[in-house]
């Protein structure tokens, strides 16, 4: 009995060894694809198309700074993104209005009714 307690044991641990093995490779699997090796400058221009483009959010650049900490970054220091605001016929989002003109700085604003 003590040797199978001792196995089992040993198999929750070699278990628990491949569980953090395998999320180990999938993160370096995601920092090895192509997307990480494209330039902040043409995620810049990729994303000021989305916000500019894009109808069916009110906030285009909230969207942008919740996928991860690079995009966040990238969002952030470029104005120009959070210069496009669409606003619907709904006033009650006016706190995050206020938070994107101030970081359109100054941007040009594009403002789509």
């Amino acid at each position: 009995d003590m040797v199978i307690d001792e196995l089992e044991n040993k198999l929750v641990e070699l278990k628990r060894a491949r569980s953090a093995s395998s999320h180990h490779l999938a993160t370096a699997q995601a920092l090895a694809s192509p997307v990480w090796k494209v330039p902040p400058e043409i995620w810049t221009e990729i994303f000021s198309s989305y916000a500019s483009e894009n109808r069916k959010t009110t906030f285009p650049a909230t969207d942008l700074v919740a996928i991860c900490s690079t995009w966040r970054a990238i969002v952030l220091s470029t104005p120009r993104i959070w210069s496009f605001l669409n606003i619907r016929s709904s006033d009650r989002v006016l706190s995050t209005l206020a938070r994107d003109i101030s970081h359109s700085k100054e941007a040009p604003l594009t403002i789509k009714i």
